[in-house]
């Protein structure tokens, strides 16, 4: 029998750890995306564990010396500094495709072993006797297999569920630990259940009807909270979404924070956005807004995943979906749309942080009774397919003072309209005490 050849690539696990002494971004990435089992060499598998602890100890802000000060056995070190003696940084646009070429040959390395085993288990004298038993056990141990990559230990029973469950009914209710975030507006949260972890909320709606602000009160409750929110702004620039933020939070036209009328503002006002400034300063250190106007989406989920290994990361936001550009070519903005609505719906799984993405409605909704439909959602239907929670902002036809917050999908609970008071003069919604639901 042909021997088989262990699918292996020394040089690219290299490649891999070397990026990290060189990089914070990719090593966060690194460390996210592998783990030791995708290293086949056991001096890198242990390099690996070394990188990772140093990591997880200086913010990710490491270097070569720092990760040499770490290893103390003298063979290790040996191999780290001939590891670390290259002249070349592996390109960042290219460490996804890398790190699934590592995974793919542990999941090969696996699959081959399972064939050795199969061999060795068909030479036994008891296949001819009990062929069917040979078939099981052969079948398990391709199957496991593919399981130990695939699964991850995401893999549990319906009664081990039921379980936990169980475990929650009989917590009293002061112990039992909320995870979840809360939305702006009363009776949209109670339809929502708030924000899960891991849950993809999609609030779309025309130009000029106030998604931003919602966003905006959405981050801003989770930093009341004390949680870290992250907004990615692909319309605004930073101090544009800044200056919306405490113009409402002020009480002030958002109007006077201009370059062009901030001159013009009176005392009274100065005076308001100065102290609320100092009163919300706490709040805004755990608000991390992200210029990131013309950057791919790729660059956008990479730094998400850098900002959730930092412990910065239990809400995220995308103002807006559709402008988001990519690293990789699409036959049509369709495509693009779907794959970035696809990623953000697996982001939010890996990340264990609700993500909340804006949308753009097509016109067609305006030519109508002006109430959107899923279908109105701008390039993709996948967007409607992916969320867990669609919500459209429009305004109140029959009066002109209220917004409409339509609740069209809902995973978590049911649908229907709520009302709010959009004030357009300081770009904030604020409840309402009768709601029609």
């Amino acid at each position: 029998m042909r021997s088989l050849s262990v699918p292996v690539a020394i040089t690219l696990e290299e490649d891999l750890l070397f990026g990290c002494l060189v990089d914070r971004d990719f090593c966060a990435y690194v460390c996210s995306a592998l783990s030791r089992e995708d290293f086949y060499q056991v001096a890198n598998q242990r390099i690996f564990d070394v990188i990772k602890r140093v990591a997880a100890a200086s913010d990710y802000d490491i270097d070569t010396l720092l990760v040499r000060h770490a290893i103390s056995d003298r063979v290790l070190l040996e191999a780290f500094d001939q590891m670390s003696l290259r002249d070349t940084v592996p390109s960042f646009s290219a460490i996804e495709g890398k790190c699934r070429k590592l995974r793919q040959l542990r999941e090969a390395r696996a699959l081959i072993q399972a064939a050795t085993n199969v061999c060795a288990l068909s030479v036994s004298p008891d296949v001819a006797a009990d062929p069917a038993t040979f078939l099981n056990e052969a079948g398990q141990l391709f199957l496991k297999a593919v399981q130990e990559r695939s699964a991850e230990g995401n893999t549990r029973t319906a009664a081990e569920l039921l379980q936990d469950i169980v475990q929650e009914l009989i917590t009293p209710p002061a112990e039992v630990v909320d995870d979840t975030i809360d939305a702006p507006i009363n009776a949209v949260n109670k339809m929502l259940n708030g924000f899960e972890p891991g849950g993809f909320y999609v609030f779309a709606a025309r130009p000029g009807n106030g998604k931003s602000a919602y966003l905006m009160q959405c981050l801003e409750i989770a930093a009341e909270s004390g949680r870290h929110a992250v907004v990615y702004s692909l319309e605004m620039k930073q101090l544009q979404f800044a200056r919306r933020w405490l113009a409402g939070r002020a009480q002030v036209n958002g109007m006077m924070l201009s370059k062009r009328n901030m001159p013009n503002l009176s005392v009274a006002d100065r005076r308001k956005l100065i102290q609320t400034a100092e009163r919300i300063a706490d709040i805004g250190s755990r608000i991390h807004i992200v210029d990131a106007v013309g950057k791919p989406a790729e660059e956008i989920f990479r730094h998400a995943r850098t900002m959730k290994m930092k412990g910065k990361c239990d809400l995220f936001g995308v103002d807006y979906l559709q402008l988001m550009g990519s690293e990789q070519k699409f036959g049509s903005r369709e495509e693009m749309i779907t794959s970035h609505s696809r990623t953000m719906k697996e982001m939010t799984g890996q990340l264990g942080a609700p993500g909340i993405a804006l949308s753009q409605l097509s016109r067609e909704v305006e030519s109508r009774d002006g109430r959107p439909q899923l279908s109105d959602l701008r390039f993709s239907g996948a967007i409607e397919e992916d969320a867990d929670a669609v919500t459209f902002l429009y305004p109140n036809k029959e009066n002109s003072a209220l917004s409409c917050f339509g609740i069209e999908k809902n995973r978590s609970g049911g649908t229907g309209v709520v009302h709010a008071r959009f004030d357009r003069s300081f770009t904030r919604f604020v409840d309402l005490e009768d709601q029609v639901l």
